[in-house]
């Protein structure tokens, strides 16, 4: 069945009880450009993505991101360095794809099948992806920016594609500033956002925070009043989702003591022993190592350490 703006409306009451507002929405923009045939559709996905929180940019200029449903305007946009979804037929997906060479290029491309049943909640499910991830190009630290030591060493690592979730902004900084070089590193703050991103996106490298505080998606508001301010061990379940993906190698690496919190008690048991999978993935929960901020005298975690790169 051919999907118009009355079946888009329909889902949408169901779209908001599984889809949490973020923060980062609303100084996101985003640009929706149809074809002549696919006018009333793409306006209804401007209303969806309006309600959701997001901003819709009055030309394409504006926006971080662009929802296309021509091909070639797609690839056009990619090339310019803009982040795209791009909404058509199954059967097109490949021809762009054949086009996407460069792996940096393919971070930026998402794709819809404009028949399939959910298509609201994927778009704004890529749209979160895209306004929380960190692109390589975007950032440039120095080691001078942070305030570190020489002590924090860049990786040697090269041509991988690396996922990096950590809640505290100097350790997404001193990630990016390792591997951001000669990789492509997609950093998240929030622990959905991550588990969005490997189900739909395939690492070399997923480097995970431990202990983190809860999100409110999928909660009531009571459970989530009962849980609000303490941490969680959620490194640990994201964990699991990423060595579900094959040759994936998973570290979760946590700054806190033994004495700091029960999950880190625990791994006691487990730390650096390297758990493989069958698919070819391995999971290792690290004591991370840290360097000290000279500027805040924070200490600051050593990615390159954890991942011995």
């Amino acid at each position: 069945m051919e999907p118009n703006a009355e079946n888009i409306e329909s889902k949408t009451a169901k779209a908001t009880q599984d889809v949490s507002p973020l923060s980062e929405r609303s100084s996101f923009f985003v640009a929706v450009m149809p074809t002549k045939t696919d006018g009333p559709l793409a306006a209804v996905y401007s209303k969806v993505i309006e309600l959701f929180g997001y901003q819709i940019a009055k030309n394409t200029s504006a926006a971080q991101a662009i929802i296309c449903f021509d091909l070639r305007e797609a690839l056009d946009f990619l090339k310019q360095g803009r982040s795209v979804i791009q909404i058509n037929m199954s059967r097109e997906q490949h021809k762009i794809e054949a086009a996407l060479k460069d792996p940096e290029m393919s971070s930026r491309y998402r794709f819809m099948d404009i028949n399939e049943h959910g298509g609201v909640l994927k778009v704004l499910s890529y749209l979160d992806q895209f306004s929380q991830s960190i692109a390589v190009p975007e950032i440039k630290v120095t080691a001078a920016d942070l305030g570190l030591p020489d002590g924090l060493q860049k990786s040697t690592l090269e041509r991988k594609r690396i996922l990096v979730l950590d809640d505290t902004e100097i350790n997404r900084a001193a990630a990016q500033y390792q591997f951001g070089e000669k990789n492509q590193v997609d950093i998240f703050s929030t622990y959905k956002a991550a588990a969005e991103a490997l189900r739909h996106s395939q690492y070399d490298y997923v480097l995970l925070d431990l202990l983190m505080e809860p999100e409110s998606f999928m909660l009531s508001d009571s459970a989530f009043a009962r849980v609000a301010g303490s941490e969680f061990a959620a490194g640990s379940i994201v964990a699991l989702v990423a060595a579900t993906k094959p040759n994936t190698h998973v570290i979760v690496a946590s700054d806190a003591s033994h004495h700091d919190h029960p999950a880190t008690a625990l791994l006691d048991y487990l730390w650096n022993s390297r758990i493989v999978m069958e698919n070819g993935s391995s999971l290792i929960f690290r004591q991370a190592s840290t360097v000290k901020n000279t500027l805040g005298g924070m200490y600051v975690k050593d990615w390159v350490a954890a991942t011995g790169s």
